[in-house]
C-alpha cells in the first residue's frame, strides 16, 4: 500500500518543486491541497483537494477523509512587501496549529514543516539550530513559536517533526517581487538600470530543487527535530550582483551603494544536514542563476496565440498588423489546422483533414479575407448516391423527379409551392412535421434515405439525440438550384488553403512555434491569470483555439467530439464520381467520398485522388482529432462547466469550433476572430 503524503502549499514556489520530486517515486499517493484545482492541473500522479485552509472544520473533514501517515505543511502566504510585520502571520500561526490538531487527531505519524532564515531576525551570523534568539518579525516569530511548539507536541504523541529552518531560496519560476535574485534579471532583462543598495550584506542561497531533494530526504529519514536547510556558504548582494551582471553581459547596468555601511549577515551551521549526508554543491550558484536567466529572457509579446487555423491565424494577423508581438504556437508539425492542403505524389492538391471551400454573405468577413492573398470563385455542388441514382444536395425538385413517377412528383411539388409560398427551401425538420400528408411523406422518404442513415453514421447517435441545428444545417430545396451554399460569396484560394495561412501569419511581428502543446507551457496562478513559459511577460493575453476540457485536462470529463478518418487512394482515371463531393448514406462505414482534383478543378490528366470518409469515435485508434463538437443536452451542459472555469482567467480568451464547443461554418469562425481580436484589445475588464 502507498503511504499518503499530504502537502499543503502545493501550488507555490516551494509546493511546485516538492511535486516534481515526490511524485516520480511509486511507494507515495500524494495529495496536493490547494483552494483552486486549476492550479495544479497539470500536475500528473497527484489527487488534488480544494480546501480553504482557514476554514477549521473544513481542514477536520479533510484530513479524516485522507487520513495521511505525512503531512508537509508548506502553506504561508507572502502576500506583499510588507508581510514580515502582517498580522497574518499570527493567522497562519493559528491555521497551522489546526493543521497539526487534526493530523494528530487522525492518527497521523509524520509532520514536515517549512519554517524559515526569519526565525533568527534580529541578529547576525552564523547560526546553529539551537541559538536563541528573539525574531525582530512578525513572520519570524511566528514560524519559530510554531517550530517549537510543534516539537514538544509531536514528541508527546509519538509523531516524527521535521521543522526545516530555510535559509533564502531562489529558483526558476520565482515570481516573487521583492525577491533579490528575480527583481534584478527582470529589471535588467529590460534594459534598466539597477542599484544595490546593500553590496556587503550577506545571505545563504539555496537553490529551490535542492531544497525540495533535502525535504524528501529528510522525509524518508529518522530525524526528527529542527534543522536549517542551506547550503552553509554565505554570498554579500555584491557577489550575487556581480555573477547576474557577469552572466548576462550587463554588469554596467548595475551600481552599488558604497555609502551604505549597513550590512547583516545570515548564514547557516549545516553539521546537522551535513550529517544526513544531505548537503548540496555550493558551486553549482552560477549554473542555477543561468537557468533562471534563460527562464526569464524568454521573449515577450503583447499577444500568445495557441493554434494557427483561421480562427488564431486571424487574431494573430490582425494583431501584429495593429503593431503588437505575437507568439502563436502550435501543437501539430504544420500550420493553417484543419485547413491544412498539400500536393500529392500526382500533383493533386489535397486537403489532409477533410473538403473546405469559403462561403460568406458577410461583408466585413468577406472584404476581411480577400484583403489576403488570391482568390477565385468557386461554386460547390454535390451529390447524394441513393438506389443508384446521384440526386442534387442539398434534394431540390430534379430530386422529386429521380425518385416518384412524374404524377406523384408533380403533386409534391405543388403541395410544397403551395404550403411555402414564400420560401425557395426549408429544413427537413420543417417538412417531417408538416400538417400535409403529402409533404410528410416526401419527407419521410428523405429521412430514411439520407438524413437518418447519415446522421447514425456520421455521430454515432440516434437523431433524436442530437441538437436540432445539426439537422437544420442542409436544407432542402423547393426549386431546381443546383448548388451546396446560397451565400453571395462563394470562393477558393488559389494555391490552397495553406498558401492563405502563410500569407496571413508571415509577419515580422508573428514568432511561430510548431510542435508544441500550449498545455505543457501554461500555469494557472492564483491571482486569475494564465502565464506561459514560452512569454518573458506575465498575464499576457491567451487566446485557446483547441478542447476546452483539454486545457482543463478533462476536468469535468471529456467533451463528446466526432472524429474522421480518411481513406485517400489515387486512381488512374481522369474522373471519379460527378461532383468533388458525394454523400453516401447506405453504404457501409464510410459518409462520403471527395475527388480532390474537383476542389478547386485541376487539370492533371489520367489520375484522379479521393478521399473515402469514415466517422470515428474521438480517441479511438483512427478517430486522433477532434472535427465535429456531438451538441447534446448533456454535452452542452458540460461545456457551461468548462467555459465558468475559463472565466476565472482574466487573460484568457477563447475562439474557434473546439474552445466554444460549436459547429461554426468558416466564415463564422472568421467573423468570431475579429470581434474577440477587438475585445483583446479594448475590454477594460482584460489586462493587456
Amino acid at each position: 500500500m502507498k503511504t499518503k503524503v499530504l502537502i499543503t502549499g502545493a501550488s507555490g514556489f516551494l509546493g511546485k518543486a516538492v511535486l516534481k520530486v515526490i511524485t516520480k517515486r511509486d511507494e507515495y499517493q500524494v495529495y496536493a491541497i490547494t483552494t483552486s484545482k486549476a492550479k495544479l492541473q497539470s500536475v500528473e500522479n497527484v489527487i488534488v483537494y480544494e480546501c480553504d485552509l482557514r476554514d477549521s472544520a473544513a481542514v477536520e473533514n479533510m484530513m479524516c477523509e485522507i487520513m495521511p501517515h505525512t503531512v508537509i505543511h508548506l502553506a504561508w502566504p507572502q502576500t506583499d512587501k510588507d508581510f514580515r510585520m502582517s498580522h497574518e502571520n499570527v493567522d497562519w500561526l493559528e491555521i497551522s496549529l489546526n493543521i497539526l490538531r487534526c493530523f494528530q487527531k487522525c492518527n497521523g505519524h509524520k509532520f514536515v514543516f517549512a519554517g524559515s532564515s526569519s526565525e533568527y531576525d534580529g541578529e547576525d551570523g552564523f547560526f546553529g539550530e539551537h541559538a536563541d534568539i528573539v525574531p525582530d518579525s512578525v513572520y519570524g516569530l511566528a514560524k519559530k513559536t510554531f517550530n517549537k511548539f510543534a516539537e514538544e507536541y509531536c514528541s508527546k504523541f509519538n509523531i516524527q517533526y521535521i521543522g526545516m529552518r530555510i535559509f533564502t531560496i531562489y529558483g526558476i519560476s520565482d515570481t516573487h517581487k521583492f525577491g533579490a535574485i528575480p527583481n534584478t534579471i527582470s529589471k535588467l532583462l529590460k534594459g534598466e538600470n539597477v542599484i544595490c543598495n546593500q553590496p556587503n550584506t550577506i545571505r545563504d542561497y539555496i537553490y529551490v530543487d535542492d531544497v525540495a531533494r533535502i525535504m524528501l530526504g529528510l522525509m524518508e529519514s529518522t530525524f526528527s527535530g529542527i534543522i536549517n536547510v542551506a547550503s552553509g556558504t554565505g554570498r554579500s548582494m555584491r557577489q550575487v550582483f556581480e555573477s547576474i551582471g557577469r552572466i548576462m553581459n550587463c554588469g554596467d547596468k548595475i551600481s552599488y551603494n558604497e555609502e551604505n555601511k549597513n550590512a547583516s549577515r545570515l548564514e547557516a551551521d549545516i553539521t546537522k544536514l551535513t550529517s544526513l549526508c544531505l548537503n548540496v554543491k555550493n558551486d553549482l550558484f552560477e549554473e542555477h542563476l543561468k537557468k533562471i536567466i534563460e527562464e526569464k529572457s524568454a521573449k515577450e509579446y503583447d499577444l500568445i496565440v495557441a493554434g494557427c487555423g483561421f480562427a488564431g491565424s486571424t487574431i494573430a494577423y490582425l494583431a501584429a498588423k495593429a503593431g503588437k508581438k505575437v507568439l502563436l504556437v502550435e501543437k501539430r508539425n504544420h500550420i493553417a489546422g484543419n485547413m491544412y492542403d498539400y500536393q500529392d505524389d500526382s500533383g493533386i492538391l489535397v486537403q489532409k483533414y477533410g473538403p473546405h471551400s469559403f462561403h460568406t454573405n458577410n461583408e466585413d468577413v468577406y472584404r476581411f479575407i480577400a484583403s489576403i492573398g488570391e482568390w477565385e470563385e468557386y461554386i460547390l455542388r454535390a451529390r447524394v448516391f441513393i438506389d443508384g441514382k446521384f440526386t442534387p444536395s442539398p434534394f431540390n425538385f430534379t430530386t422529386i423527379e429521380q425518385y416518384f413517377d412524374e404524377e406523384k412528383a408533380q403533386q409534391i411539388e405543388e403541395h410544397l409551392k403551395a404550403a411555402y409560398p414564400n420560401s425557395n427551401k426549408v429544413t427537413i425538420v420543417e417538412l417531417l412535421n408538416s400538417d400535409d400528408s403529402i409533404i410528410r411523406e416526401y419527407a419521410e422518404f428523405l429521412f430514411e434515405n439520407d438524413y437518418r442513415p447519415y446522421t447514425a453514421k456520421q455521430w454515432g447517435i440516434n437523431p433524436d439525440e442530437l441538437d436540432i441545428s445539426i439537422l437544420k444545417r442542409v436544407p432542402v430545396r423547393l426549386d431546381y438550384t443546383d448548388g451546396y451554399f446560397d451565400d453571395k460569396y462563394q470562393l477558393i484560394p488559389k494555391g490552397g488553403f495553406t498558401k492563405i495561412i502563410g500569407d496571413m501569419i508571415n509577419q515580422d511581428n508573428i514568432d511561430l512555434i510548431l510542435n508544441s502543446d500550449i498545455n505543457e507551457h501554461i500555469s494557472f496562478e492564483p491571482d486569475g491569470t494564465i502565464n506561459c513559459d514560452l512569454c518573458g511577460t506575465k498575464n499576457t493575453p491567451l487566446v485557446y483555439t483547441g478542447p476546452l476540457d483539454e486545457l482543463f485536462k478533462l476536468k469535468y470529463g471529456r467533451l463528446p467530439y466526432r472524429s474522421l478518418y480518411f481513406d485517400l487512394q489515387t486512381h488512374d482515371v481522369d474522373s471519379y464520381q460527378p461532383t468533388s463531393g458525394v454523400a453516401y448514406p447506405m453504404a457501409e462505414g464510410y459518409t462520403r467520398i471527395t475527388e480532390y482534383k474537383k476542389l478547386p478543378i485541376q487539370n492533371i490528366p489520367g489520375k484522379t485522388t479521393i478521399a473515402v470518409e469514415y466517422p470515428e469515435v474521438y480517441g479511438s485508434e483512427r478517430g486522433k482529432e477532434p472535427y465535429y463538437p456531438i451538441l447534446t443536452n448533456d454535452s452542452q451542459t458540460m461545456y457551461c462547466q468548462y467555459k465558468e472555469e475559463a472565466n476565472k482567467y482574466n487573460n484568457l480568451f477563447l475562439c474557434g469550433r473546439l474552445a466554444e464547443f460549436k459547429y461554426y461554418n468558416m466564415d463564422q469562425v472568421i467573423e468570431h476572430a475579429l470581434q474577440e481580436f477587438q475585445l483583446i484589445f479594448s475590454s477594460a475588464d482584460k489586462k493587456i
